[in-house]
């Protein structure tokens, strides 16, 4: 058997666990579950979504002089909102942690590309 299940991600609001053990020891088992909406996978495909818009915008758009200074506003408003909805330093390592940190990487090197001409197309 395992002593240490991998995290799971269950898209449906029950999950059914079978475990097997041989008597007469009852084994010590803990769960921890993180509930999350299910529309936080859409809000991710929006924030990436909307930083694809803002690379485009950039890239295609060298006329604009605004571009850059809205588009990074757009990255750090992004940024705040998560940081306003999640508690990340008390959060405990989890798929969701990962996908949150991973998305805020995302944003941060959008922002980088913007602040840096020699990335510039």
């Amino acid at each position: 058997g395992k002593a240490v299940l991998l995290p799971a991600i269950v898209p449906a609001f029950e999950c059914w666990i079978k475990l097997e053990y041989e008597p007469p020891q009852t084994p010590n088992i803990k769960f921890r579950v993180l509930p999350v909406h299910s529309d936080v996978g859409l809000s991710f495909w929006i924030i990436n979504y909307l930083l694809q818009s803002v690379i485009t915008r950039i890239n295609e758009d060298t006329a604009d002089a605004t571009a850059t200074p809205e588009s990074i506003g757009v990255c750090l408003n992004l940024l705040r909102l998560i940081y306003e909805s999640w508690d990340l330093a008390r959060m405990e390592p989890s798929p969701l942690k990962q996908a949150i940190l991973g998305l805020c990487f995302d944003i941060l090197s959008t922002i980088a590309l913007f602040s840096d001409p020699k990335q510039k197309k």
